[in-house]
């Protein structure tokens, strides 16, 4: 009996369906937990993570005791103290069938993620610590295609993937919890009124101080005015109604033809299926989280290959499947093919494959089942699934050598495109080519010089009004760019700065998020230092090396809690814009905060 923990149940049942498994369900611990059972296989939903780590002594810690960086590996929580019950009750029902299996199988998402949740699985719920232990499923699409083929070719866990998910779990705990803990113990001397924690975390915390510097609103008034006088001589070469402009200095009114040549070249304009950054450069119609999780449900459906990828690499066959099912529904010319694809010579990541609709994502965009927001991630992957297979196009320059009696100049005269029209899918909406009539050796060619005298003036506004509001796109792509977080998650901050009531909806930072963002500054968690972070998660490859790595996360901890402890109260102190002292009045455990200034008589919201 072969017992397989997928990590969402879309992905159980997608998976049950290809092998031939039915549904059942069981209460357990009062819980009513569905699952998948065949004579020889049995397939459990995890449903995200079982087990998460925790810090322990954190909950009732001191700011002296602080940072504290042993961890805890222990079931998931609904809340700070409280046990999921759900959790817990597919732990016991896992246990239980774990028991009754010859072989346990990993079936989860195959990102960094996925492998953690399923190896902490195996450890903790089956007590299996080797990789050697268990087995692995790798599929890219959940379509019964590749997840027999999966089931048919079980792996061992890739150990490199799975410790760069643990660091970033080591790192987002020991980091997150201790400084949130000291920033929460600082603000409640000064607030006890306040109720909730106040959230620090490594790559949130620099994004956010990345915010507060960024929003800006400037007024200005201004008058500036110039004028000066320029003389433009332009050079053109005429050949009966032909005339091309040309940059060289050529003397005399007249030339001479002593040479045409043709070139002919290749320009490739394939390229390969995107990754998960791409998708994010690429979907402007939809912000990154929803980009994300319409993805993912498209994902589950079968439709789509796992979008959380750097990879760009895609395997013969199933390029093979999805052309043969494009074509059936676009019209495209022979030349157009597998083998033009760059995504079969990318540097593939493990084996994981690019992004691109599967032959069922294809069906279901052409029958008209996927919903509007659907249809358009599926637009703009299908636009980069015909670039892929797009031919090169050949392209043909005619240069004209000519001579004056002294020196001699080559001119290129025309560009043509030798391709059918339809072939032709550059990234330009379109493009304007120069087919003129050509000259033979022996004609002659006339130089024509225009002058062109003008008086230039520029009168700029005197009113300039200049506001900067970073949108969720260009959030990302700065994370992108200073290497914060990952592919997989970075859609997630700005979500998170929201809903910590650090920034509103339109991403301008409240009082509160100003406040704590003053705080990163000070104590150090700079973009810089994130980086570094993932750098070093990055080089890690192997088990033995998170020891290590944990030493380095917990110095670095030290400091930052060394830096918060070192701060005055002046620093943790809210304001009036008239900097008197606000007392913080809080409404529910998660209401708004509201600061009162007794000298002023007014109120400020905080969050």
């Amino acid at each position: 009996m072969d017992l397989i923990i997928s990590e969402k149940e879309e992905a159980g049942r997608a998976i049950a369906s290809a092998l031939g498994v039915s549904e059942v369900s069981d209460e357990v611990n009062g819980r009513r937990i569905t699952y998948f059972r065949g004579s020889n296989i049995i397939i459990v939903p995890a449903k995200g993570h079982l087990y998460e780590p925790l810090i322990k002594k954190l909950t009732f810690a001191k700011l002296k005791d602080l940072p504290l960086t042993e961890i805890k590996w222990t079931v998931k929580r609904s809340e700070w103290v409280k046990i999921d019950k759900d959790a817990e009750a597919r732990i016991k029902l896992i246990k239980s069938l774990g028991e009754q299996s010859d072989q346990v199988v990993v079936a989860t998402d195959w990102d960094r993620e996925g492998e953690a949740i399923g190896y902490n699985i195996c450890r903790f719920g089956l007590g299996l610590s080797s990789l050697s232990d268990f087995k692995r499923m790798y599929f890219s699409a959940l379509t019964p295609k590749y997840i027999i083929q999966a089931y048919n070719n079980l792996r061992e866990m890739d150990e490199t993937l799975l410790v760069k998910g643990l660091a970033r779990s080591i790192a987002d705990s020991i980091i997150g919890l201790n400084i949130t803990k000291a920033l929460t113990l600082r603000f409640k001397q000064l607030y006890p009124e306040v109720r909730q924690a106040f959230s620090l975390g490594r790559v949130q915390s620099p994004l956010l101080a990345y915010i507060v510097g960024k929003v800006s609103a400037e007024f200005k008034v201004q008058s500036s005015y110039s004028e000066r006088e320029e003389v433009n001589v332009k050079t053109f070469l005429v050949y009966k109604d032909a005339s091309v402009e040309v940059y060289e200095e050529i003397e005399g009114e007249q030339l001479s033809v002593i040479n045409v040549e043709d070139v002919v070249d290749e320009v490739v304009q394939a390229i390969p299926l995107p990754n998960t950054d791409d998708m994010m450069e690429a979907v402007k119609e939809l912000s990154p989280d929803m980009l994300m999780k319409t993805m993912e449900q498209m994902y589950l459906k079968g439709w789509l290959t796992y979008p959380r990828t750097k990879s760009r690499w895609c395997p013969r066959e199933m390029l093979q499947d999805i052309y043969g099912e494009l074509v059936k529904y676009v019209e495209l010319t022979d030349s157009f093919k597998v083998d033009n694809s760059p995504s079969l010579r990318e540097a593939g990541e493990g084996g994981k494959t690019a992004i691109t609709l599967t032959p069922e994502g294809i069906k279901a965009y052409y029958a008209g089942e996927m919903s509007l927001v659907e249809r358009i991630v599926a637009a703009h992957v299908l636009e980069r699934m015909v670039k892929t297979f797009a031919p090169p196009l050949r392209r043909k320059i005619t240069y004209v050598v000519l001579s004056d009696g002294v020196g001699e100049f080559k001119v290129k005269w025309c560009e043509d495109i030798l391709n059918n029209p339809v072939e032709y899918v550059s990234a330009v909406v379109f493009e304007t080519f120069h087919v003129r009539e050509v000259p033979r050796v022996g004609d002659k060619v006339r130089v024509v010089k225009i002058k062109d005298k003008v008086k230039v003036k520029k009168i700029y506004q005197p009113y300039e009004l200049n506001i900067v509001i970073p949108t969720d796109h260009s959030l990302v792509e700065w994370m992108t760019y200073r290497g914060l977080g990952t592919e997989a998650t970075r859609h997630q901050f700005p979500v998170t700065l929201r809903t910590r009531n650090y920034i509103n909806t339109l991403n301008i930072p409240t009082m509160l998020g100003s406040k704590v963002a003053e705080i990163i500054e000070k104590i150090g968690l700079s973009a810089d230092l994130t980086a570094e972070m993932e750098s070093r998660i990055e080089e890690l490859g192997k088990l033995s090396e998170l020891e290590n790595f944990k030493s380095w996360i917990a110095d670095i901890t030290r400091k930052l809690v060394e830096n918060i402890r070192k701060l005055s109260d002046e620093d943790f102190m809210f304001k009036c814009p008239k900097g008197h002292h606000l007392q913080l009045r809080q409404y529910g455990i998660r209401g708004n905060i509201i600061g009162q200034c007794s000298t002023c008589a007014k109120k400020y919201i905080i969050t």
